[in-house]
């Protein structure tokens, strides 16, 4: 998921706007879930110029509750960027493991193909 969506999930979940399978869910069960997930993945670290105080602790507490667990971590920024986004704590952590850069044209200014 999204580091927005995941935020929006939380926030519908706390107002009682949040089911799965007929039953209303709470953030913790969120938390809960993401604790239990075989792998974890949250893309779009980047995807805003500023991040609420409410982005940033939920990108803390989920590297919290994933920490030693499988996750991965998807942004179009580099390290350097998400430091000046977020701050140096947050991206020392998403920084502590295996970071793999993968350089590749942009696929939105890309010219697609079509079938004739």
């Amino acid at each position: 998921m999204t580091l927005s969506q995941l935020c929006a999930d939380l926030i519908a979940a706390d107002k009682g706007l949040c089911e799965d399978s007929g039953y209303q869910i709470n953030s913790e069960a969120i938390w809960t879930r993401i604790d239990l997930a075989n792998l974890a993945v949250l893309d779009e670290l980047g995807a805003r110029t500023r991040v609420s105080d409410f982005q940033y602790e939920t990108l803390c507490r989920f590297y919290a509750t994933r920490f030693r667990l499988p996750t991965i971590y998807i942004s179009n920024l580099g390290l350097k960027e998400l430091e000046q986004l977020y701050d140096d704590r947050a991206t020392s952590r998403l920084g502590s493991g295996t970071v793999a850069v993968v350089e590749a044209p942009d696929q939105r200014t890309q010219t697609h193909w079509s079938r004739t």
